[in-house]
């Protein structure tokens, strides 16, 4: 069960770092993901590290999604930066900081 609402998100594509070729570049292999994108700042709170301000961030069901990720909106890719989980509604959400 989704507890985002229908019509609210937007298809992104993920493209998730699967590791490096032999010139040390990444390689990643994409998916299309549903995302609730915010165009505004927000401090992401991280556990060990220091908290971090992103300058955007998305909100997303896909429990893969993770930092060193990168995301593609708009023809434009964006890296990815902290992720955090939190609980809404007995379901579990990523939000995801957009360096």
């Amino acid at each position: 069960m989704s507890i985002l609402p229908p019509g609210l998100g937007e298809t992104i594509v993920l493209r998730h770092k699967t590791g490096q070729n032999e010139y040390n570049d990444p390689e990643y292999t994409d998916s299309n993901i549903v995302v609730v994108w915010f165009d505004s700042k927000k401090v992401i709170r991280q556990q060990d590290r220091e908290d971090k301000i992103c300058n955007a961030y998305l909100l997303t069901e896909d429990t893969t999604i993770a930092e060193g990720d990168a995301v593609t909106r708009g023809g434009v890719t964006w890296p990815v930066g902290p992720v955090e989980t939190t609980q809404g509604y007995g379901a579990y959400l990523k939000v995801v900081g957009i360096d």
